[in-house]
C-alpha cells in the first residue's frame, strides 16, 4: 500500500491536476500506479478502488473540463459507483460537481473492437445536447 501511495503522490498526473486547476486537460487513467500491463486484473480492480475513493473526486473537483468523456470498463465503472450514474446511459445529464455543471458521456475503451465515435455511441438527441452543451 505505501508502495501504491507513493506512485501516486508522483504520478505526473496527479500533479498536473494540483498545479493548474483552470487547465482543461486529459486525465488517462483511474489507476493512477503502475502500467495495468503488469498487473493482473485482481490487482488492477484493487488498485482502481483505492484510487477511485482517494483522487478521483478530488480530481473532478478542480477540473474545468464541462465535458467528460470516460474510455473502456475499468473508467466506467470508477464512474458509475463514484457518481452513482446508472449504468445503461451512454449520455448522463449534467451534474454539479464543486459547482460546476459537468456532462459526463461513455465511449468503448480506443482499442476495443467497437464502433467508438460519439456520432455511433450516441442517439442523436443525445449527440445534439453534447454539441449543445459545448456552445
Amino acid at each position: 500500500m505505501t508502495r501504491l501511495l507513493n506512485e501516486i503522490a508522483r504520478c505526473p498526473h496527479v500533479q498536473f491536476c494540483i498545479q493548474n486547476p483552470s487547465v482543461e486537460y486529459p486525465c488517462r487513467q483511474v489507476v493512477f500506479s503502475q502500467s495495468p500491463s503488469t498487473l493482473n486484473e485482481y490487482q488492477v480492480k484493487e488498485a482502481e478502488k483505492h484510487c477511485v475513493e482517494t483522487y478521483l473526486q478530488k480530481v473532478w473537483e478542480i477540473a474545468s473540463a464541462r465535458v467528460v468523456v470516460v474510455l473502456g470498463r475499468w473508467a466506467t465503472e470508477a464512474m458509475h459507483s463514484q457518481f452513482e450514474i446508472p449504468k445503461d446511459v451512454a449520455l448522463f445529464a449534467p451534474i454539479a460537481i464543486r459547482g460546476r455543471e459537468k456532462l459526463i458521456t461513455f465511449l468503448p475503451h480506443p482499442n476495443a473492437r467497437k464502433v467508438r465515435s460519439f456520432a455511433k455511441c450516441l442517439k442523436s438527441d443525445q449527440l445534439e445536447s453534447l454539441r449543445a452543451f459545448l456552445r
